[in-house]
């Protein structure tokens, strides 16, 4: 003979259970989305430039000529680079050249004195620097800058 025992089991809500009709039950999707835009230089993309229109209408044309007055301005430092770097280079040359008719008279004049040892000495180091300079001149690499707003 089998006893059964018999337990009472009361009924508690199911907050799952609510949502549940004659269909099934009910299922609802949440999300979100993430949106992340990237771009260099001063002028934005066309749509980001056109919103920037509704908040202020006098944006998009602050921003382009922000970006003209920049673009001027990077004009102006490069052309005065280089205008400084040829200056500088014309300086050297200049000296140098200086320098060397000075060497070579004063070579000649120790010849002349008749001290041949010492104007050898003046015009072979005068050589010296002048085949050193063309060589050191020629090998020498110039890094190109970077300009972070081509």
């Amino acid at each position: 003979m089998s006893r059964r025992k018999s337990k009472n089991i009361t009924k508690r809500e199911n907050p799952v259970a609510k949502d549940i009709d004659e269909k099934g039950p009910k299922v609802e999707f949440s999300g979100s989305f993430i949106s992340e835009m990237h771009y260099s230089g001063p002028i934005p993309p066309p749509d980001v430039l056109k919103d920037y229109g509704t908040i202020d209408a006098t944006l998009p044309d602050r921003i382009m000529s922000m970006a003209e007055k920049e673009q001027n301005h990077m004009h102006e430092t490069e052309k005065a680079q280089l205008n400084n770097d040829y200056i500088l280079s014309r300086r050297g040359q200049n000296f140098a050249m200086t320098l060397t008719v000075i060497i070579t008279v004063a070579s000649m004049y120790f010849m002349y004195m008749g001290s041949s040892v010492g104007g050898a000495i003046f015009s072979s180091g005068v050589l010296v620097i002048i085949i050193h300079s063309f060589i050191r001149g020629h090998r020498t690499k110039k890094t190109p800058k970077n300009n972070p707003t081509l």
